[in-house]
């Protein structure tokens, strides 16, 4: 893994590897084992809340019901 550096857009960079199908190459493995769909799920709600238009951002609701209210616990399982 190499980490983003200084001078990248994190968002862009992100983006990037979530297209290409590479994001699991960006993140921390200290972060420990979660499943794929967790991850997957977790980095599309980022990614949405990090739209470029408002509008199209989803509400602090929207994003309470986009992660399943799973604990910690619950997504190493």
């Amino acid at each position: 893994m190499h980490p983003i550096s200084h001078g990248k857009n994190i968002v862009r960079e992100v983006r990037m590897a979530h297209q290409s199908g590479i994001m699991f190459s960006i993140i921390d493995n200290r972060m420990g084992a979660y499943p794929s769909e967790c991850v997957e799920r977790f980095v599309t709600l980022a990614l949405s809340c990090c739209h470029d238009k408002q509008e199209k951002r989803p509400s602090i609701q929207g994003c309470g019901q986009g992660t399943g209210n799973h604990t910690q616990n619950d997504a190493r399982s």
